[in-house]
């Protein structure tokens, strides 16, 4: 699998973890697996933040690793509170939703209380600070190579806020700073504070705008399936034909939902050459698969053309 540098100098995967779906408690080992799976497929970064798995991730990726830091890296953020009584929630969901599931309107009762356990814009530099501190802890590591603002948006970014985080750059705790929003929020920001805009996290898929020319920050990618599948799907509903131009120019049968997700995560590594490609399943199988394409040039260059073929599509140059 192909390496990248990070702004602090350490080589990494080009395909991150993303570690939202961890939890501890009951499924512990099962996300240990996971982890495990994934390590074993290439993969060397691992992007965590407080309310992952219910506020238990980042303490099973420190145990996961605990004896792994030189191989590994790690981002983590603050700015969503980590959710009151993970282990409880964790439990619940577990044994309790399977049966509780079935009674109408449990699921949005489940999201209002997920909401209010976990509130988001948190963006206090006292309460920053105490969130890092608190996620080093459960990581167990001294620094972390990326620390980012999570879904912050530009009006919350204050001087005191940039001089926090400057502060964690500047003492070692991590080795380069940014945000983990949405890409307009993003490049707002870092409009008005390059200083904290070393790494740019948001989503992006084959059918979005470019990634910025910008050899001065690290852009980390992540969504560039899922929501890619659906607008696909839609087009090619509406042309059928579509489908039969996009594999004729990447030379892949994209009928294939498999191989058509293949390509789209390969656009990704395409369009992100000196950056990260984060992907999440619950699936260990899926990872692996992911790790292949990361590892496999001609799925990424077809990715690429499918991108072009895309682009040039929305502009009118073809059907």
């Amino acid at each position: 699998m192909k390496k990248i540098t990070l702004p602090g100098g350490r080589s990494t995967s080009q395909l991150g973890l993303g570690c939202g779906p961890l939890h501890g408690g009951l499924l512990a080992a099962e996300s240990r697996r996971l982890l495990d799976a994934a390590f074993e497929a290439g993969i060397r970064h691992f992007d965590v933040a407080p309310p992952y798995g219910l506020g238990l991730a980042e303490g099973v990726v420190g145990k996961a690793f605990a004896k792994r830091h030189a191989e590994t890296t790690l981002t983590t953020k603050a700015g969503i509170a980590r959710p009151r009584r993970p282990l409880l929630i964790s439990t619940i969901r577990t044994v309790v939703k399977p049966v509780l599931g079935r009674i109408p309107g449990w699921y949005a009762a489940a999201h209002r209380v997920r909401e209010t356990a976990a509130p988001s814009g948190y963006f206090d530099p006292q309460f920053v600070r105490r969130s890092f501190a608190e996620s080093l802890a459960r990581l167990g590591r001294e620094r972390v190579d990326m620390f980012l603002l999570h879904e912050v948006e530009d009006a919350a970014v204050t001087p005191q806020l940039v001089a926090l985080l400057k502060e964690f750059e500047s003492s070692g705790l991590a080795a380069a700073v940014g945000v983990g929003t949405l890409r307009r929020q993003a490049e707002a920001i870092a409009r008005r504070f390059p200083e904290i805009a070393t790494v740019q996290q948001f989503k992006w898929n084959a059918f979005e705008a470019p990634l910025p020319n910008d050899a001065e920050s690290l852009f980390i990618i992540h969504g560039a399936v899922g929501p890619a599948l659906a607008r696909a799907g839609e087009i090619f509903a509406a042309d059928p034909e579509a489908c039969s131009r996009w594999s004729a120019a990447t030379d892949a049968d994209l009928a294939d939902p498999a191989v058509l997700a293949d390509v789209l995560l390969g656009a990704a590594f395409a369009e992100n050459p000196n950056g990260l490609v984060l992907f999440w399943s619950h699936h260990q199988a899926r990872i692996r698969r992911a790790a292949a394409v990361a590892s496999n040039q001609a799925i990424i260059e077809a990715g690429a053309r499918l991108t072009r073929t895309l682009r040039a599509q929305q502009q009118g140059n073809v059907r």
